[in-house]
């Protein structure tokens, strides 16, 4: 299923490129990573996927599972990552554009506090809870990346994943509607 799912992609694009926590793991890589797109984008069309930053997955599935312990205890894992993704942010994007992108990842910070907030006051986490906190690590790095690239790539945009990517609700383990997803992709780029 994948590999049908994979070149029904390469028929909207003639690149696909799939980067890894490990690529997107520092400013300097992240950099990399948008000159390696630039070179093959300036030939033909390209999507990019990127993980979340390194080591950030592993650190919000402690922060979901210590947010089960109370309040108290997911605070400190909070703010590394809130401070990770302003420091990639202030790193990256022109100066100029970086209030109203660390707005955004602000935003998307405070979801996630907010969320972590609700399983330390109900003591339960859920598959499909820990699935959305798990979430947020690809849909911050996917978003820092993408305006870090506008200054290189020009015709750069962001999708959220979640609007074209639909599975079933086997959390933790979902697998992807390839008919539906491949249908919201090829709306989307059309």
């Amino acid at each position: 299923e994948i590999l049908a799912w994979l070149e029904f992609r390469r028929v909207l694009f003639r690149s696909l490129l799939f980067f890894g926590g490990s690529s997107v793991g520092t400013p300097q890589k992240i950099k990399d990573v948008i000159a390696i797109t630039a070179s093959i984008a300036a030939k033909e069309k390209t999507a990019v996927v990127v993980s979340a930053f390194s080591g950030v997955t592993d650190n919000l599935i402690a922060m979901a599972q210590q947010a089960l312990q109370g309040e108290e205890y997911y605070k400190a894992i909070y703010k590394q990552l809130e401070k990770r993704h302003c420091e990639a942010v202030k790193a990256l994007v022109p100066v100029k554009q970086q209030p109203q992108v660390q707005g955004n990842v602000i935003q998307q910070l405070n979801a996630l506090y907010d969320l972590c907030k609700g399983i330390s006051l109900i003591k339960e986490l859920s598959p499909k809870t820990l699935d959305t906190v798990i979430s947020f690590g690809e849909r911050l790095s996917a978003y820092i990346v993408c305006e870090a690239a506008k200054v290189t790539l020009k015709n750069c945009s962001f999708l959220d994943a979640r609007e074209v990517i639909k599975t079933d609700s086997t959390f933790g383990y979902a697998k992807v509607n390839f008919e539906q997803t491949n249908q919201l992709i090829k709306n989307y780029f059309k």
